[in-house]
């Protein structure tokens, strides 16, 4: 049986959503400005759609409807710190042992809506970065 992955690229854990870009980081605004394909300051959930679609889109090398571990950037690495594995369970909501798009996108709007703290539909450089930084500090607070 195949082993279908949806990763979220170098950002998996923070490109869940598609939006890869929570770091506070000359590369995230760098990635947030991609995204905000209309220049406004704001990500908005079309934005975020179409920027997750286009990345499963190349994730997805044989382009048969998922991403398999072999697909998968770094997968050394994170094979090697066991963040593969815990990154296949968080998207595999079915526990199939696959990751199609709609689990993806399923885990991505689930994300966008945690990030989007004022409710409007859009996400800004500075949520992102709250979100991020409370992310990190759940984390590292154990």
């Amino acid at each position: 049986m195949k082993t279908k992955v949806l990763v979220a690229g170098a950002s998996a854990a923070v490109l869940i959503a598609g939006i890869a870009i929570a770091q506070v980081s000359e590369h995230g605004e760098r990635r947030f400005q991609r995204i905000d394909t209309d220049g406004d300051g704001r990500i908005s959930n079309t934005e975020s759609e179409a920027f997750r679609a286009d990345r499963f889109r190349k994730l997805d090398a044989d382009a048969d409807g998922f991403v398999t571990k072999a697909e998968m950037p770094d997968r050394k690495k994170h094979k090697r710190s066991g963040q593969l594995e815990k990154r296949f369970g968080k998207l595999d909501a079915d526990g199939n042992g696959t990751v199609e798009k709609a689990e993806y996108d399923a885990m991505a709007d689930s994300r966008f809506e945690r990030m989007d703290s004022n409710g409007d539909g859009a996400l800004t450089l500075d949520e992102i970065r709250d979100h991020r930084q409370k992310h990190h500090k759940r984390h590292k607070d154990g």
